[in-house]
C-alpha cells in the first residue's frame, strides 16, 4: 500500500493477534531520489510522456546530426516542463492533471515548435492561438485564486469586485 499523500510505501501489520515478543518491523522506505522521481514521472498523463519522448528523441537526433540549437532548445522545453513537478513538491501545491498536462502542452508548443520549427513563420494564426489560449488560462488562474481566497474567507468582497480582480 501507498500513502494517500507522499506515495510512499506504508507498513501493515499483517497479524494483529502476534505472540508477545515478536516484533514486526515496518519496511523501510526506499531514498526519495531514486525511487519517488520515477513513481512521480510514470504517474503524469499520456499526453505529458508523449511529448516528453518526443522532446526526447528529438534531442537524441540533434545531437547525431550536431544541430545544437536544436538539443538546446529540447532540453530547455524538457526542463520547463519539469518545472510543475518540481513546484508541486517544494511548494505543496497540488495542480490538476488536465491543467498540468495543458500546460506542458503551451510550453511544448511556444517554446519548441514556435521556435525551433519555425510555426511562428510558417502560419500566421500560431501566435494568436497560443496567445489567445494563455488569456484563457491566465483568466482562469485569476478566478480561481479570487475563488480560493473569497471561499477562505480571507477576503471580503462583492461578486463585481472579485470578477474585476479576476479577470484584469
Amino acid at each position: 500500500r501507498l500513502c494517500g499523500c507522499c506515495r510512499r510505501p506504508v507498513a501493515i501489520a499483517w497479524r494483529l493477534n502476534r505472540p508477545a515478543g515478536v516484533r514486526v518491523e515496518a519496511p523501510r522506505d526506499p531514498p526519495y531520489d531514486s525511487f519517488m522521481w520515477i513513481e512521480r514521472l510514470r504517474r503524469q498523463p499520456l499526453v505529458v510522456r508523449a511529448i516528453w519522448a518526443v522532446l526526447a528523441f528529438a534531442c537524441a537526433v540533434a545531437l547525431i546530426e550536431a544541430r545544437w540549437s536544436l538539443a538546446f532548445v529540447s532540453v530547455a522545453t524538457f526542463a520547463l516542463s519539469l518545472v510543475p513537478v518540481l513546484a508541486q513538491r517544494r511548494l505543496g501545491i497540488r495542480l490538476p492533471v488536465r491543467f498540468f498536462g495543458w500546460i506542458v502542452v503551451f510550453v511544448f508548443a511556444t517554446i519548441f515548435l514556435g521556435e525551433a520549427f519555425d510555426f511562428y513563420n510558417r502560419f500566421w494564426w500560431w501566435d494568436v492561438v497560443l496567445h489567445g489560449g494563455s488569456a484563457v488560462a491566465f483568466g482562469l488562474v485569476g478566478s480561481l485564486l479570487m475563488l480560493m481566497l473569497v471561499k477562505g474567507e480571507r477576503l471580503k468582497a462583492a461578486p463585481i469586485t472579485v470578477a474585476f480582480f479576476a479577470f484584469c
